[in-house]
């Protein structure tokens, strides 16, 4: 009989187990954040219950602009499939305290082990992954 664990958990860009924070390029579509789940380990982001908050600044620090563009993307372990979830605008991620107004995922994501979420800008300046700060709530997690 196989043993498991299951319960909610935050990911936050602290967590190097499983998070990888990037710099962004000027003007190009970039993948300044990254989870990933390891061998024996899935996410589950679930539809209307697990939030996202995030903070990107370039390296002055100033904030990006609320316009500049976001997606969040899932890509299969070896990056060859890839779908896009949802495209935005970067204020609709910024909110970390106020349950009426934070984002949360639209669909149900079920991320396998070393599949990944990657959260992609294409920001008129670079952002910095010193500055970044990431809060995903309420994730299903699930080990075997």
């Amino acid at each position: 009989m196989a043993m498991y664990d299951e319960f909610y958990m935050d990911i936050t860009e602290a967590d190097t187990q499983h998070v990888t924070l990037a710099n962004g390029t000027a003007n190009i579509w970039s993948a300044v954040i990254t989870i990933t789940p390891k061998e024996r380990e899935y996410f589950i982001f679930e539809a209307g219950k697990t939030a996202l908050y995030m903070y990107l600044a370039d390296s002055t620090p100033t904030e990006l602009d609320d316009s500049t563009p976001v997606r969040i993307v899932v890509e299969d372990p070896s990056g060859t499939k890839r779908k896009i979830i949802t495209t935005s605008q970067y204020k609709r991620f910024k909110e970390l305290q106020d349950i009426d107004k934070k984002y949360y995922f639209p669909t149900t994501i079920i991320l396998r082990p070393y599949s990944k979420l990657k959260i992609e800008i294409k920001a008129s300046k670079a952002a910095s992954s010193e500055q970044t700060k990431l809060v995903v709530s309420e994730v299903h997690y699930v080990t075997y």
